[in-house]
């Protein structure tokens, strides 16, 4: 017995609306556009015993 690709899909994949990522604000991430922030990012690390 052959089975078609279709025979294992249980919805319709394109009625599911994708999950959009949070604001670069609303995360704990920072966004660095220049030099003059990443020379201040890397000194700010650089003093830190940890970080993730």
């Amino acid at each position: 017995e052959k089975y078609s690709p279709q025979d294992f899909v249980d919805r319709d994949v394109q009625a599911i609306k994708p999950i959009l990522p949070l604001p670069l604000a609303d995360t704990p991430f920072t966004l660095v556009e220049d030099v003059r922030l990443l020379k201040a990012l890397a000194a700010k690390l650089h003093d830190a015993s940890e970080f993730a």
